[in-house]
């Protein structure tokens, strides 16, 4: 599961419920708050707030540079990788 949507009282409320889902900190995901929570008029009207939590993506590692062959010849250019 990448990602999950979940609602509550509160932003907060409604993303603690989607971090349970998920199983993860919030360090770990990405929020878009999807709908405000409003109290209405008396009551009337009210509804929760609602998030969408999706995991971050994972920071490529950085490749390598390729190998040089044996013996080759380094000019300055190449000295300074």
């Amino acid at each position: 599961m990448d990602s999950v949507e979940a609602s509550g009282k509160s932003i907060d409320d409604a993303i603690l419920q989607a971090l349970a889902r998920l199983g993860r900190r919030r360090d770990e995901v990405e929020v878009a708050v999807l709908q405000e929570p409003s109290r209405g008029v008396r009551g009337v009207g009210a509804h929760d707030a609602r998030v969408r939590v999706w995991l971050k993506k994972p920071k490529a590692a950085a490749t390598p540079p390729p190998p040089r062959p044996a013996g080759a010849v380094l000019t300055p250019d190449m000295a300074a990788q």
